[in-house]
């Protein structure tokens, strides 16, 4: 019995592609951050909690 732990061919950008494609489905982006309540003063925000979350 030959036992191997190198993991064999694994891709590290499958979990992203995957959530890629949900978030073009359902728009998980936006519905995620739609739970945060955002604080921040308007005029100095550069970027909305959905560009922040993605």
């Amino acid at each position: 019995m030959v036992v191997s732990f190198d993991g064999g061919r694994i891709s590290t950008d499958s979990g992203a592609l995957l959530l890629g494609a949900a978030d073009r489905a359902i728009e998980l982006a936006r519905r995620f951050a739609a739970c945060f309540k955002d604080a921040r003063y308007a005029l100095f925000m550069e970027h909305s909690v959905q560009t922040l979350v993605t």
